[in-house]
């Protein structure tokens, strides 16, 4: 059985369920193609374990291929990595890590699998011109306010002495 020393370790394990890392398994022993996977161990019962194990196997390339689906082209990048950082992409792929100050990556982590999403802007040039422009053009709009306002307030004290006389002569009549 190519899993003897995974199923070992599981069952010295004091939970009674839990993902594994990303690891390479094989269906027997002496087998020589290898697949890549993650595994869902879970005891049997539940609380006490004593009985077994049931191990299901996912293969880490059918995740790529969800996430893979699941992204927008040209927009944005997602990786999808496990608890030592490993990319779910490919053997020895890691997902760049983001740096809080460097970079707008948006890094979500599940407390259940201890997995880890990246998803990061491939534009960010791009979205950070059209997020100024749209930036200036409010700011147009409230120097057009702003100028409305004085202009009102400039003709209105301006034209006042004319109109007062006018208003004056017509009350005398």
């Amino acid at each position: 059985f190519g899993d003897k020393a995974f199923v070992n370790a599981s069952m010295t394990s004091q939970t009674p369920m839990m993902w594994s890392n990303l690891r390479t398994t094989s269906l027997f022993q002496d087998e020589d193609q290898t697949k890549r996977v993650i595994s869902l161990v879970k005891k049997v019962p539940y609380y006490s374990g004593e009985q077994g194990l049931i191990v299901i196997n996912v293969r880490s390339s059918s995740l790529y291929d969800l996430i893979r689906e699941m992204k927008i082209d040209g927009v944005s990048s997602l990786c999808l990595a496990d608890s030592m950082g490993n990319s779910f992409e490919g053997m020895g792929r890691k997902c760049a890590q983001a740096v809080q100050d460097q970079s707008d990556d948006t890094i979500l982590k599940s407390a259940y699998t201890d997995w880890t999403l990246h998803i990061g802007m491939k534009h960010a040039g791009l979205f950070a011109y059209v997020s100024t422009f749209s930036f200036v053009w409010v700011l147009l709009g409230f120097v057009t306010i702003i100028g409305g306002i004085a202009a009102m307030t400039y003709i209105s004290h301006r034209h006042y002495r004319p109109l007062d006389q006018v208003m004056n002569r017509i009350s005398t009549f």
